[in-house]
């Protein structure tokens, strides 16, 4: 399915629907990345630059965007797992969960919320979840919210369903740890990006410690993986005091950290 899947976004790219919207698709071989940390930031922050992101959880084995922003289950009518199932509408499982600090401003930040599955529920939520379901939700969505980006937050590992937003995305970040058990794993990842023609594919270094020579260990990812490191993104002690209960921009907006992640949306959905 890889290739008609490509062939499929190529499509969308002709008819001009990725020139107007950046869709990105964030990936880590490994659970415990941070990934997630980094898509609810990242959105947030380009939301308080006055533009407007939507966000995908295509993680439907630990969705937890919704703790970040604040985002009550009463709240939640429907999820992206709806949406799936051929249950509802992409518009009635997208809401709007802009910050407050931002109501006044023209950003604007959007969530599709995964729902945690049972074993049966996510086995035929795997049958359902297709490239053309999935293409025409990212239509309906950049027809109707128009926005600068749409952020893919996938699930850990290599498996089928994130190849399908992977396949979608005209960026595709993975998520690294300075681990020897992330390398030979995003090599794989990398081979199967180019296999599908992602037209770009970036590597972000995340949680590393203060002891690494951060240049010397952006020359050997780059060498090593032939693609460029957007940020080698320091250990934390805001993100590890908000503790997925926040987001940077609102609740901490002097953050050090928060220039490196301006300086990758100038890469990923530039203005």
């Amino acid at each position: 399915e890889i290739q008609p899947a490509r062939q499929a976004a190529a499509c969308m790219m002709q008819n001009g629907a990725l020139d107007r919207t950046s869709i990105v698709s964030f990936h880590s071989v490994r659970r415990g990345s941070g990934k997630t940390t980094i898509v609810a930031n990242l959105a947030a922050l380009l939301a308080s630059q006055g533009r407007r992101a939507v966000v995908i959880e295509a993680d439907f084995h630990s969705p937890s965007l919704q703790i970040f922003v604040k985002l009550p289950d009463w709240k939640i009518s429907h999820s992206l797992n709806d949406y799936v199932l051929g249950q509802c509408s992409i518009d009635q499982a997208i809401y709007d969960v802009t910050p407050r600090s931002l109501e006044n401003t023209p950003g604007k930040l959007y969530l599709a919320p995964a729902s945690l599955s049972h074993p049966e529920a996510y086995e035929k939520l795997r049958a359902e979840y297709t490239f053309d379901r999935l293409q025409d939700g990212l239509n309906q969505i950049m027809q109707t919210l128009q926005p600068d980006a749409i952020f893919f937050d996938n699930m850990a590992g290599l498996h089928e369903e994130a190849l399908l937003s992977v396949a979608s995305s005209s960026s595709l970040v993975l998520i690294m740890q300075v681990d020897p058990s992330y390398f030979q794993d995003t090599a794989v990842a990398i081979e199967i990006a180019q296999k599908l023609k992602v037209p770009e594919v970036f590597l972000v270094m995340n949680n590393t410690p203060a002891s690494i020579d951060l240049q010397k260990a952006r020359e050997q990812m780059e060498q090593i993986y032939q693609r460029e490191v957007l940020a080698i993104l320091p250990q934390s002690i805001d993100i590890a005091t908000l503790a997925s209960g926040g987001l940077l921009v609102v609740d901490k907006p002097q953050a050090p950290i928060l220039n490196q992640l301006r300086k990758i949306l100038t890469h990923l959905a530039p203005s």
